[in-house]
Order: structure tokens, then sequence, then C-alpha cells
């Protein structure tokens, strides 16, 4: 599904894209569609997490801003649950302005500071909490991803135990079977003889 959901962002641009990738199996996956990785970054653990999200925003915002690249998108697994995940794609630049709840009439308000520096100082820490919520949501998802894998692992080993169990009870009930009879049968040669 996330495969998918990738080659249908890049698929809906007429001109390249610029692709950064977090982890080998995305930047395996993106190779393969024939797109150039710009930049490849390995899945960040715990104590990296921030500071690379940190990293990916700031390179992202700077290309934005110096008109690199006419739109910046995200696309990641969104944890729902241990057993759900789901493949977003998310346009992070340029902002999308939410709609006014006044009948979509602009509301008129008054910043201290001014509107420009209060967006110029947010907008950056904005970019900077999504790429780091991305991360952790991925992280998350790996994890759930793994922990429903080792919990289906656990349970076909447990059948494959109880069934290999019968299977050898079977065995070993048919073998005292036959020497059972092979026993009664000699005894009873040996009584007739």
């Amino acid at each position: 599904m996330f495969h998918r959901e990738v080659e249908e962002l890049v698929g809906s641009f007429d001109e390249p894209v610029k692709l950064w990738t977090v982890g080998p199996k995305v930047q395996q996956f993106v190779s393969k569609l024939g797109h150039p990785v710009c930049n490849a970054v390995e899945m960040p653990d715990d104590a990296q997490r921030l500071d690379v999200a940190l990293h990916l925003a700031h390179t992202m915002r700077t290309e934005f801003l110096e008109a690199r690249v006419g739109a910046v998108y995200a696309v990641y697994t969104q944890f729902e649950s241990a057993m759900r995940q789901r493949p977003i794609a998310r346009r992070l630049l340029p902002v999308e302005p939410i709609e006014s709840a006044q009948n979509g009439d602009a509301a008129h308000y008054i910043f201290e500071p001014p509107a420009p520096d209060l967006l110029g100082s947010l907008l950056p820490r904005a970019i900077d909490a999504a790429v780091y919520r991305m991360l952790l949501e991925s992280a998350a998802s790996e994890e759930g991803s793994r922990m429903v894998a080792m919990t289906a692992a656990t349970d076909n080993a447990d059948e494959l135990i109880v069934n290999l169990s019968r299977e050898l009870n079977r065995a070993r009930q048919a073998h005292i079977t036959t020497e059972l009879l092979e026993v009664i049968s000699g005894a009873e040669a040996l009584a007739s003889g």
C-alpha cells in the first residue's frame, strides 16, 4: 500500500521530482521506479530521530524557499494501531490555508508581533514538528508490524507444535499397537504349539 501511494504521488507530476528517502527499503523501492534519490537517510534510532527530522525539515524548507522545488510532499505510514497502519501522502509546502468557519470569509486578527514575523518564526517549527511526527509514526508503524508478524509466527509455531505432537502420539500409539499384536501373536503361537 505504501508503495502504491508513492507511485501515485510521483506519477501525478508532469515534471521531474526530487526524492528524499528515509530507510533502505524505501530507497530501494524508489530507485526501482527510475527516479534519482537526492538524499537517502538511514532509518534513525530513537536518539537520532529528532536530529534527522530537523535536518530533513531544514533541507526541504531550503529547497522550497530557494525555488528549487515547487512543493514538498511527504509519504509516510500513519500508525493507527498495532494491527493497522495506513500510508499517507501529505503536502508540507506550500502550506494550505485553513478555511474560515465564517462562510469562507477570512477572519481578521490582530497579531503581536506582526503576522509576517510570527509566521516566519512559527512556520519552520510547524514543519519541523510535522516531519518529526511522521518519523515517529513510521517508527511506531514498523514496530507494530513487527509485533503482529512475531505474534503470527508464534501462533503458527504453537499450532505446528500441537500438530506435530498429535502426529507423534499417533505414530507412537501405532508402534505400541504393532508391538502388542506381535507379543500376543507370539504368545498364542507358543500356547498352541
